[in-house]
Formats: structure tokens, C-alpha cells, sequence
């Protein structure tokens, strides 16, 4: 048996629930994108450990995995950032699974492309320093603070969900 998740991170003790109570199925979580398929992935291994092991094991049921293309996370000015912090994600493409452009629209093909050539994903995150990508969210979704510092649904989501009877919960910027 597989079960194979994606599309926005599962908070973690729903996870631990879920690998509990499917002891027996083998649990992926999948990160990729249209326009290039399979950037990074949590492999049942990961989903066992978390189960079995403590706080490191369960952060990185947090994260989108490691990724299996070669990626990177870069500031506004396309330069890498250190690991840890949180830039634009972009991967380098593969043929295999890099898309080759939008159809008849080469200038929105072209913004999809970084100046040497990486695919940009339009996804905020950070890469720790064990390789495992974290997605942070996506720019439009960034709530500026008024002390100037950037929060992110997912992060606000992901602290609510720990929290003791809350079953439920989303987290959406609303412009004023």
C-alpha cells in the first residue's frame, strides 16, 4: 500500500497520526511544480523515523525532503543565500522533467528562467544544513509585519495545528 501527499505541507502530528494508523502503507510527500515535476520528496524512511525517532527526525516532517534535482535558494538579485536562510527557489533543469515553455507565450516562458538558465519556481524557502528544502510559501502570500519581519500562512498554520483539540485550521493574507 502507497499513500502520496503534496500540495501544501500536513501539519505534523497529523502526520504522526496518520503513519500510526497506517502502519502497514508506505508514506511520500511530493514537492514539484507544472513546469518541472519531482524537485524533492519525503520517502516512507523519513515518515518511520519521525515515528520512532525525536525532534530532529519529526522537523523534517516539515520540510518538502531533500531534493532530487539540484536546487538552490537565492536573494532578490539571483545570489545563493547561506543555508537556513530563506530566499527564491530555483532548480536546475532536467529534460526529462523540466517543462519547455508556455505555449505561444515565450515572455512568460522567458520569466520562468533565471538569467543562467535555472528554473524559478516562485516558491519562498531555505535549504537547512542537512540538504532538506522548507517551503515558506509563495511571495504573494508573505504578511509583512508591522515590526518589518515577513510571516508566512504556512508558518502561522503549522503553529496552530500543534496546539492541543485543533483539528482544522487555515491561514489566509487579507489585504486592507
Amino acid at each position: 500500500k502507497v499513500l502520496i501527499y503534496g500540495g501544501a505541507r500536513a501539519p505534523v502530528p497529523a502526520l504522526l497520526r496518520l503513519c500510526r494508523a497506517l502502519p502497514n502503507t508506505m508514506l511520500f510527500q511530493a514537492y514539484g511544480s507544472s513546469e518541472i515535476t519531482g524537485v524533492s520528496s519525503l520517502m516512507p524512511w523519513h515518515h518511520s523515523a519521525a515515528v520512532q525517532g525525536g525532534e530532529a527526525e519529526q522537523r523534517r516532517l516539515r520540510s518538502a525532503g531533500k531534493p532530487g534535482s539540484k536546487a538552490r535558494v537565492v536573494d532578490d538579485d539571483g545570489q545563493p543565500v547561506p543555508r537556513g536562510v530563506a530566499g527564491w527557489i530555483q532548480v536546475q533543469p532536467d529534460p526529462t522533467s523540466t517543462f519547455q515553455g508556455y505555449y505561444r507565450n515565450p515572455a512568460a516562458t522567458a520569466k520562468k528562467f533565471s538569467g543562467d538558465g535555472w528554473v524559478i519556481l516562485g516558491d519562498l524557502g531555505r535549504l537547512d544544513e542537512d540538504g532538506y528544502l522548507y517551503i515558506d510559501g509563495r511571495d504573494s502570500e508573505t504578511i509583512v509585519l508591522l515590526s518589518g519581519d515577513n510571516v508566512y500562512p504556512n508558518e502561522v498554520e503549522g503553529a496552530i495545528a500543534e496546539l492541543p483539540g485543533v483539528l482544522e485550521v487555515g491561514v489566509a493574507k487579507v489585504v486592507s
